[in-house]
């Protein structure tokens, strides 16, 4: 992956990029057919990518932009509008699901 390059971006400002590959390949089972290696055989693989870590994000609406290329053909861009909720929102939120969870057998998210 030398020709590998990559960008993000929050609000327009870049974000640094860290490598992070595996250093030896490993070993994955599947079902035939499987989107990782097409066969049920233990397939040695590697994983390979360019990873940002974002800050914790201020209440509002914040643009996050990435992309790259694997410097032969194949690209990929995305540009999202996420919502970060303010501490107290969020605590209160967490709050309700906490009590809801507590309160039925079958959880919050089964409501």
């Amino acid at each position: 992956m030398s020709r590998a390059t990559g960008h993000a971006q929050l609000d327009a400002v870049p974000l640094p990029l860290a490598t992070i590959g595996t250093p030896t390949p490993f070993e994955v089972r599947g079902a035939l057919g499987n989107g990782v290696t097409s066969t049920p055989r233990a397939t040695p693989v590697s994983v390979w990518g360019l990873w940002a870590c974002l800050p914790p994000l201020a209440p509002g609406a914040h643009e996050l932009a990435f992309g790259g290329s694997d410097g032969g053909g194949f690209w990929v861009e995305q540009r999202l509008v996420v919502a970060s909720l303010s501490r107290a929102v969020h605590n209160w939120l967490s709050w309700v699901a906490c009590i809801g969870s507590a309160s039925s057998p079958s959880g919050w998210a089964a409501r």
